[in-house]
């Protein structure tokens, strides 16, 4: 049914799931921050040394209009096959942003008498708990040291970037910087056309590699390379023969 309100499941409309469904509301709650803090000596208040957000979540509130209960019970194991195997989530009121998800709170038929009853399901962040870009913000340079800036949506402080290399040459160093964050790649070999990637899998565990082998263990510095969403970034690279890089970052909402 056509209403207000609607959520896709990795583009997939949860109203096409059957005609009988007509979306309610969505809620959202988001990232909930834990600051680690110290008394200061001899005086009122406290310092902040760290700070940890876990995930942001938000809950569908649909209803199904059908009379039968056998059908009614199918359509309602229709939407929960859309909402556990789904992976990415994206709501009618923030259609550029997406959630890294899991469904904690699957949607069930309380009672099968009240047939017009609302039904709620609850989709929660883990890995990465804000809500982030569909699309990349990019900047691309080529050369061997090159300076450039990238504004980046969002309002989250030190969000993730993800690079990728290409060898213009024979090339032996790459040193990638954000900000006050920086790689340095050293002794990656890399030949002409060689690829490397600077990215983050599912579990937003770092890979570098150069097609199936892993780079890794060639990079000092910083555990990532780090930029403010909501801000105008400077990003760099200093190479030791022309190389294209391409910086990508999505920027992370609350």
């Amino acid at each position: 049914m056509i209403g207000r309100y609607e959520a896709f499941m990795n583009g997939t409309a949860l109203s096409s799931v059957d005609n009988s469904i007509l979306v309610l509301d969505v809620n959202h709650t988001p990232a909930s921050v834990q600051r680690r803090t110290s008394r200061v000596a001899n005086r009122n208040g406290s310092r902040v040394f760290g700070e940890y957000y876990s995930g942001a979540s938000t809950t569908i509130t649909f209803e199904i209009h059908e009379y039968d209960t056998i059908k009614r019970q199918s359509i309602c194991d229709k939407v929960a096959q859309w909402a556990v195997y789904g992976k990415y989530l994206t709501t009618s009121d923030r259609p550029w942003r997406r959630l890294r998800c899991y469904c904690d709170n699957p949607p069930s038929i309380r009672s099968a008498k009240k047939w017009t009853d609302p039904i709620k399901m609850t989709f929660v962040a883990y890995q990465l708990p804000f809500w982030e870009e569909v699309n990349e913000a990019k900047l691309s340079m080529t050369g061997t040291n090159k300076t450039g800036t990238l504004y980046v949506p969002g309002n989250v402080k030190d969000t993730l970037v993800t690079a990728r290399i290409e060898a213009n040459a024979s090339c032996a160093n790459v040193t990638l910087g954000v900000g006050h964050t920086h790689f340095d790649l050293k002794n990656i070999n890399l030949v002409d056309d060689d690829v490397v990637w600077v990215e983050y899998d599912d579990d937003m565990n770092l890979i570098i590699r150069k097609g199936a082998i892993s780079l890794l263990a060639k990079r000092s510095g910083n555990d990532d390379l780090l930029a403010d969403s909501g801000k105008l970034n400077t990003l760099y690279f200093i190479s030791s023969a022309s190389v294209t890089v391409d910086f990508l970052v999505r920027g992370w909402w609350l």
